[in-house]
C-alpha cells in the first residue's frame, strides 16, 4: 500500500496527515502535531524556522515509528512570507512574520515607481501591506546590505523542501501570493522587479504545483546513521557516462566477482557505498571492499538506469537488481530478440504475470557488457519497461524497494522456467491465454496492457 504525506502548517499549529486509497476513497490520518506561533525577536515578530523544521523531521520520523512510510510528501504553510540567503545557502537577517510592522509605509515607497493601477493590472492580485513585495522594500529600505547579500529567496515552504532536497525553486500558487507574478506569462514579472530595484537573481524558477522538487537529500536519510564509518579521502574514479541528475547521489552496490550469497557473512568484502560527484561522471568508495575490487562492471548501466527509473518513476525507484537468471538466458537462444515475443510468452505462462509486469519486458540484443554501448540501450528500454533482459547474459529490474524487485525478477525467471518446461515436452501448445483473456484480466485486476503484445498469433514465437 502507498502512502503520501501532507505536511500542513498554519501560523498557529501544524500537522501531518497520512493518504492512502480503500477502495477508490481517500483515507486520511493525523500521525503528528505541534504547535506553531510568531515569536518576539528584538522587537520584531519572526518564524522559528529551525524549530519548525524540527517538527518536521519528528513528524517524518514518526512515519517510520508506525511502519508507514511514504512515497512522496508535500509541505504547505501560510503565504508570502520567505527566506533570504546568501551564496553559502545561509540565512540572511531575521525570518519575519506576516503580522510585523516594518512594512507600514512601504507601499508608498512602492507606488513611487509603479502606480496602485499598473500593479494591480499586471498582477491582478489585491493590495495587502503583508504581501512579499513590500516585504522586500522594507528590506532595500530598512536593511539594504541584506538585499545586496542575498542571492536566493525562498517562500517558506520552498525553503523548506530545499532543506529537505537540496534543490531551489518556487511553486507558483504561493508565487503568486507576492505580488511580483505576471498571471499572463505565469512566472515572475519583470517589468516589477526592475522598477522597484530587486536583484533578480534571488528569484528562483517557478514550478507548476505537483512538480518533482527531488529526493531527500542524505542528510535526511539512510548514510546519517552510518556517517562515522563512511572515508572521505578516497580517489575519484570515471564512471564512464554520464548520470548529472544522480549528482552527490549515494548508492548501495555490489562489488565486481563478489557473490551475493557472501554478502550477509562479510559485507564489508561483498558490497560497497559509493558517492557520485557533483558532475555525475564519478563515483568513490566511502566504505566496503575492504580487501580490494571494485564496483559492478555494469556500474555505468546500473546508474544510467537509476537516473532513468528516477524521472519515470517520479523518484519512487530507487533498486536497479541485475542478476544472471538461467532459465530467461536459455530462452534467449531459442525465441525471437524482441520485446514483443518475450512479452507474450512470459504472461501466458502464469496468470499472474500480466499483473506483476504490465508494462511488458524489453530486450537487448547481445553486446559486449560492462560499457557505455549497452548502457544506453539498456535505458532507453527502461523508459518504458521495469525489466531489461540481456540477451545470453541476464536480466536488470527496477523497483521502489529491494523487496519488489526481487519479486519481480523471480516472478520473471519463474515464468520462463515454465515456459523452458513446456518447450522440453513439446513445441506446441495445446491451449494458453489469449488476448481477449488477457483483456478480462486487465479490466478486473486495473491494469493497463500495452495492445501491441495483444496480437493474433498466427504461429508461435518458439522458433524463429
Amino acid at each position: 500500500m502507498n502512502y503520501y504525506l501532507a505536511i500542513d502548517i498554519g501560523a498557529s499549529s501544524g500537522r501531518h496527515m497520512l493518504c492512502h486509497l480503500e477502495d477508490g476513497k481517500m483515507i486520511l490520518e493525523e500521525i503528528y502535531r505541534f504547535p506553531n506561533g510568531m515569536k518576539n525577536v528584538e522587537g520584531s515578530l519572526c518564524w522559528d524556522i529551525p524549530e519548525l523544521f524540527s517538527h518536521i523531521k519528528a513528524g517524518m520520523k514518526k512515519c517510520g515509528e508506525i511502519g508507514k512510510i511514504p512515497v512522496s510528501m508535500g509541505i504547505d504553510t501560510w503565504a508570502v512570507d520567505y527566506v533570504l540567503l546568501d551564496k553559502d545557502d545561509q540565512n540572511i537577517g531575521k525570518t519575519y512574520g506576516y503580522r510585523d510592522s516594518r512594512t507600514e509605509g512601504m507601499d508608498e515607497q512602492v507606488y513611487r515607481q509603479i502606480s496602485k493601477q499598473i500593479l494591480y493590472a499586471k498582477t491582478g492580485i489585491q493590495k495587502q501591506l503583508f504581501n512579499t513585495i513590500y516585504q522586500l522594500m522594507a528590506v532595500k529600505v530598512q536593511e539594504s546590505g541584506n538585499l545586496e547579500k542575498a542571492e536566493t529567496m525562498l517562500l517558506i515552504p520552498d525553503y523548506f523542501n530545499f532543506l529537505l532536497t537540496g534543490v531551489k525553486m518556487t511553486e507558483y500558487t504561493n508565487a503568486t501570493t507576492t505580488q511580483l507574478v505576471s498571471p499572463a506569462t505565469k512566472d515572475w514579472d519583470e517589468y516589477i522587479i526592475e522598477r522597484l530595484g530587486y536583484p533578480r537573481r534571488i528569484f528562483t524558477k517557478i514550478e507548476k504545483p505537483g512538480t518533482l522538487v527531488g529526493r531527500l537529500t542524505k542528510e535526511m536519510e539512510e548514510v546519517d546513521e552510518i556517517r562515522d564509518d563512511l572515508k572521505t579521502d578516497a580517489e575519484w574514479i570515471e564512471i564512464g557516462t554520464e548520470v548529472p541528475k544522480l549528482a552527490k547521489e549515494y548508492f548501495l552496490v555490489t562489488g565486481s566477482g563478489k557473490y551475493f550469497r557472501n554478502v550477509i557473512l562479510d559485507p564489508e568484502d561483498s558490497i560497497c557505498v559509493i558517492e557520485l560527484d557533483e558532475t555525475g561522471t564519478k563515483y568513490r568508495i566511502l566504505w566496503g571492499l575492504v580487501n580490494g575490487g571494485k564496483p559492478t562492471s555494469e556500474l555505468p548501466s546500473h546508474l544510467m538506469n537509476h537516473e532513468v527509473k528516477m524521472i519515470a518513476s517520479g523518484g519512487k525507484h530507487r533498486v536497479i537488481y541485475h542478476a544472471h537468471t538461467t532459465n530467461t538466458i536459455a530462452l534467449t537462444f531459442v525465441l525471437p530478440l524482441t520485446d514483443e515475443a518475450f512479452t507474450r510468452e512470459l504472461w501466458e505462462m502464469a496468470t499472474e504475470c500480466p499483473v506483476v509486469f504490465p508494462s511488458g519486458i524489453g530486450v537487448v540484443g547481445w553486446m559486449v557488457p560492462g560499457g557505455r554501448d549497452i548502457a544506453v540501450a539498456t535505458s532507453e528500454l527502461m523508459k518504458s519497461y521495469d525489466v531489461a533482459i540481456w540477451a545470453h547474459h541476464g536480466m536488470f529490474c527496477s523497483g521502489e524497494d529491494f523487496d519488489l524487485t526481487f519479486g519481480l525478477m523471480h516472478t520473471v525467471e519463474k515464468s520462463a522456467e515454465i515456459l523452458v518446461k513446456t518447450l522440453s515436452m513439446t513445441s506446441e501448445k495445446r491451449q494458453t491465454i489469449t488476448p481477449d483473456d488477457f483483456r478480462a484480466l486487465a479490466k478486473d485486476f486495473h491494469v493497463e496492457l500495452p495492445e501491441k503484445f495483444l496480437y493474433e498469433k498466427e504461429e508461435l514465437h518458439f522458433t524463429k
